[in-house]
């Protein structure tokens, strides 16, 4: 690099300057020098305006952020104050869940009674029923009334949970022992005694039958029935056989007139024929209290005492009243057939039931 001089026509102050100035912008320093400024200088202001961006960015970003957090602010204040009333209103639930827990207490331990007290009425309605079914059996036999008291026990034990199922099948089991028992008509052989009973003043004794023409003309008109029945045969046999059967017949209505002369009656017993108005009625009443007694012995299902008095009462009958009499008649057939009719008829017990009540009443807890 050569050192330039200045020309020699200027002045050398003027020519020292001139030349340093040319020497000056000559150098490549200064132009790199310049150059670096130039850079600098841009880069300055391009950081500057950078800067100014990120900071307005940096301002809207944080008034954003501030904005949100003043929405978060208020609505972490709304959350707090919701929460605060939340806790109250759990405090509050807290209080009344409390109070229906002990509300609830209270009635169950209400409706523990009342189920106990419902039970206990429960089970002593069965017990009453099948109390008196067992009474019934053992002392008339009545096996329809016992019948009845284990249906509704039954009954009243339908809708009840299965502590009451073993109970249930006991009934069910002696109801099954009850209905395959043989059945008594009780009600329509005591009917059957009503009516002899009734009809006891109204028979007539054999003295009575004697002189009563109602029963004359009742023979009188079956002899006669008889003798028509006889002639309407022989004109038959007429108009078959001819003079041998015209004869016969002559000579059967003959003796048919001869045996109307005549009227043969046996009297083993001559008593009736002697009787006085008292023993009259004492024999009547006699005879009623001998229908009693096989009316309260048929109650009772005394089969030997009703066999006795049933045939006590058709002896007296046949001994002392007139068998000729429709009603002495019928009244001696319905005792004839009374008499056949077996009264003890063995009645079932109801101890299965009333054993499985006891097991219920310990397995429930009633007393």
């Amino acid at each position: 690099m050569s050192v330039e001089t200045p020309p020699p026509s200027l002045p050398v102050p003027v020519a020292a300057t001139t030349a340093f100035k040319r020497s000056f912008l000559l150098n490549p320093w200064f132009w790199a020098t310049a150059l670096l400024a130039v850079l600098f200088v841009w880069l300055f202001l391009e950081t500057r305006v950078t800067l100014t961006n990120t900071r307005q960015d940096m301002a809207r970003n944080l008034a954003r952020h501030d904005v949100y957090w003043q929405e978060a602010r208020a609505h972490s204040k709304k959350t707090t104050q919701e929460l605060s009333e939340l806790r109250q209103q759990y405090a509050t639930l807290e209080g009344r869940v409390a109070e229906f827990q002990g509300q609830a207490e209270a009635l169950h331990d209400l409706y523990q009674e009342t189920t106990a007290n419902r039970n206990e009425t429960l089970l002593a309605e069965v017990e009453q029923n099948l109390r008196f079914a067992a009474q019934q059996l053992q002392l008339a036999g009545n096996i329809e009334a016992a019948l009845l008291a284990l249906e509704t026990a039954d009954q009243r034990l339908e809708r009840q949970d299965a502590r009451f199922l073993t109970l249930r099948r006991a009934l069910a089991g002696d109801l099954e022992k009850l209905r395959a028992a043989p059945f008594v008509d009780v009600a329509g052989i005591s009917l059957r005694l009503e009516q002899i009973l009734s009809g006891v003043d109204r028979l007539p004794f054999t003295l009575d039958a004697l002189s009563d023409p109602d029963l004359r003309k009742h023979r009188i008109s079956a002899a006669d029935e008889k003798a028509q029945q006889s002639e309407r045969a022989d004109e038959s046999n007429d108009a078959g056989q001819g003079w041998t059967a015209y004869l016969g017949a002559i000579t059967q209505k003959a003796w048919e007139e001869i045996k109307s002369l005549v009227r043969i009656e046996r009297l083993d017993q001559p008593e009736p024929l002697l009787l006085s108005h008292e023993r009259r009625l004492a024999l009547r009443e006699n005879l009623k209290l001998r229908l009693l007694n096989a009316r309260l012995a048929l109650f009772m299902r005394d089969a030997w005492t009703f066999k006795q008095e049933i045939t006590g009462a058709r002896a007296l009958l046949q001994q002392y009243f007139s068998m000729e009499s429709g009603s002495v008649r019928a009244a001696d057939q319905s005792l004839r057939q009374l008499a056949d009719i077996e009264v003890a008829a063995t009645a079932p017990s109801v101890q299965e039931s009333l054993s499985a009540l006891q097991k219920t009443r310990a397995d429930i807890g009633v007393r």
